[in-house]
């Protein structure tokens, strides 16, 4: 894939500018390896359609560089990776890796580890994955990087971005995603279902202001992901502002 059609495929999916910026003549293959960015990569690979559960290991394998953050005793972030990881290897529910990713955004840890473990673990359950790198920020995106290029080829990237590109389906892989969108009209149907389902079995004080999905961090009004998420969102308003000065 050339300069011209990465640049297509992320405009169309909203990349943030300070990696557009960065990427300037680079081709895939060029961005894949030389990237510093744990979190750009994960993104990329979800956006490409790159199989969820491998997404989640590489995740997984991200969050866990944020663990030696956590205070002895504090098993509960780790146990939310280790839930993940065997969610992928098919001897977990997913509703057993949603209970732990909850107790993870409960754990007494440090900021970053408990929001990593909470977002590799939601991985598996949302596109939450290039979270669970952000979180442990610039201490260890580069390794981060080097973490995800170790289990996810850039030839995976490439093969789904290009068919992607070609057909544009959905991220079911089967049907043509509606205009403008990067869903079918069935899939949007089923994420407006499971939306539903989680406001009926949970009080509406009980869910995150944001989502209102997940339960929110005790003591707070969002849960670990959206907070993630919008952590992210106010650095690259900020890298944008400073960028226009």
């Amino acid at each position: 894939m050339n300069n011209q059609q990465l640049i297509g495929f992320l405009k169309k999916n909203r990349a943030c500018a300070p990696s557009l910026e960065w990427l300037e003549s680079r081709t895939l293959a060029e961005a894949w390896e030389q990237c510093e960015r744990g979190d750009w990569l994960l993104w990329l690979a979800a956006k490409a359609g790159v199989d969820r559960k491998r997404l989640v290991m590489a995740a997984c394998a991200c969050a866990r560089l944020a663990l030696v953050h956590v205070p002895t005793g504090e098993e509960r972030p780790r146990i939310a990776i280790e839930t993940a990881e065997a969610w992928c290897r098919g001897e977990a529910t997913i509703e057993q890796v949603r209970e732990a990713r909850r107790n993870a955004a409960a754990a007494d840890a440090d900021a970053a580890a408990a929001d990593a473990a909470y977002a590799a673990a939601a991985a598996a359950d949302a596109a939450y994955a290039a979270a669970a790198a952000y979180a442990a920020h610039t201490r260890a995106l580069k390794e981060a990087a080097d973490l995800v290029r170790g289990l996810i080829s850039c030839a995976e990237v490439a093969s789904w971005v290009a068919e992607w590109k070609e057909i544009e389906v959905s991220r079911c892989k089967v049907e043509k995603a509606r205009e403008g969108r990067t869903e079918c009209e069935q899939c949007s149907k089923d994420h407006r279902k499971i939306r539903n389902q989680s406001y009926a079995e949970n009080k509406p004080e009980d869910l995150c202001n944001s989502c209102r999905r997940n339960k929110p961090t005790p003591g707070m009004k969002m849960c670990a992901s959206c907070r993630i998420l919008g952590a992210a969102a106010a650095r690259k308003r900020a890298e944008k502002k400073k960028a226009g000065k």
